[in-house]
């Protein structure tokens, strides 16, 4: 679980950079990574943030 979700966030981060997506899209990915985070156990959560 701790290294799917770091891949899935590695991942996101390659595409912000990247991609150079617009800022609401940016925006919204880091409101779906603050709602992801709050609903993980807080072991989890230390590891990734």
């Amino acid at each position: 679980m701790k290294a799917y979700f770091g891949n899935i966030r590695r991942s996101s981060i390659n595409l912000i950079t990247k991609k150079e997506l617009p800022a609401i899209g940016r925006q919204r990915l880091q409101t779906t990574f603050s709602q992801i985070s709050a609903k993980l156990p807080k072991s989890i959560h230390a590891v990734t943030a």
